[in-house]
């Protein structure tokens, strides 16, 4: 990646970013408007609060990338239009889900229909592991970028409802997957990875605590499905993987629960959440042993996914580009 594309990319986050900001502004009396909201339930008036706002950071997302591919086109047609689709796709469920409901079978039948043509035209069919190198699946990738396509867009959309926690941790993961891209050379996701986090930067600052609107799973599901997308195309698919631990055991924890289990506590006098009952989340095993407001206790789940993004990022440094996951 050359200077030139290199400027192309930040003012295409740029781009991003402004337009994420503003429009997100726009929404959030829109969807009022249209009463597309939700209560805010770590709060003690349980405040309504609108909805359904990644629809702005899809919209800014796709300008900030169409201003840098109209520069430089890094893989090919073929494989783009599929990737587009694919992240598309996930995004109309998401916000299917916001409208309708959606059964959790469904959430995760649909991604993986929606994953079937990336695995079956995506070019490279090898899976790089730790201490194994690069294995040759053949066949089998057909079926693994599908599931790994339903598997983190759900995964996203597991460690969510407090202000800022789904979008910041989006922020993060993004930022250490841009880092990575460079250190070890594989660069065809930046011109997914980029603009998302110059759309999410955006977004942000209305969703960070006091949430002045909520991400919906619009978001959540957008968001995943990008997160995938890029580091399918990019060769970070395991590294990608390692970074959505917390995710996974997040996803453990509801499963034990049947996943009806929401992440909320109970809100005390002082602005502390305590929670009680059966451990369904992570946010509830830290409730349960900490004394934590809303704002530490995201502030702490970020803190959790940033040191293991660092030590994934000082790994692949120390490693080598050749030696990288």
């Amino acid at each position: 990646m050359d200077s030139l594309t290199i400027y192309i990319s930040i003012f295409s986050s740029i781009i991003a970013f402004i337009t994420s900001l503003l429009l997100t502004r726009k929404l959030i009396p829109m969807l009022k408007k249209q009463n597309i909201v939700n209560h805010d339930l770590n709060k003690k008036d349980k405040r309504l609060i609108p909805e359904m706002g990644g629809i702005g950071v899809i919209f800014a997302f796709f300008l900030g990338m169409n201003f840098s591919l109209f520069w430089d086109t890094p893989i090919n047609f073929r494989l783009l239009a599929i990737v587009l689709f694919t992240i598309m796709g996930v995004a109309f469920i998401g916000i299917m889900d916001d409208l309708l409901d959606l059964s959790q079978l469904t959430k995760s039948i649909l991604p993986f229909v929606i994953g079937i043509p990336l695995g079956i035209g995506l070019p490279d069919r090898t899976l790089t592991l730790p201490f194994f190198g690069s294995v040759n699946l053949g066949f089998w990738m057909i079926l693994l970028i599908p599931l790994g396509i339903t598997a983190i867009t759900n995964l996203t959309n597991m460690l969510e409802g407090f202000n800022g926690l789904g979008s910041g941790l989006g922020i993060i993961v993004t930022t250490s997957l841009i880092i990575i891209s460079f250190i070890t050379g594989h660069l065809d996701g930046l011109y997914l990875l980029i603009p998302l986090l110059g759309a999410l930067l955006g977004f942000f600052y209305y969703n960070k605590y006091p949430s002045k609107i909520f991400p919906g799973d619009t978001l959540t599901f957008f968001q995943g499905a990008t997160i995938g997308c890029a580091a399918i195309i990019g060769d970070l698919k395991t590294i990608a993987a390692i970074l959505y631990l917390p995710m996974l055991v997040e996803f453990i924890l509801k499963a034990k629960g049947r996943f009806p289990a929401r992440n909320h506590g109970n809100i005390m006098d002082d602005g502390t959440l305590t929670y009680d009952g059966k451990v369904f989340s992570l946010t509830h095993l830290l409730m349960r042993n900490f004394k934590l407001t809303e704002k530490r206790l995201v502030f702490l789940l970020w803190l959790m996914e940033a040191i293991l993004c660092a030590v994934m990022i000082l790994m692949v440094f120390w490693s080598g580009p050749e030696y990288a996951w």
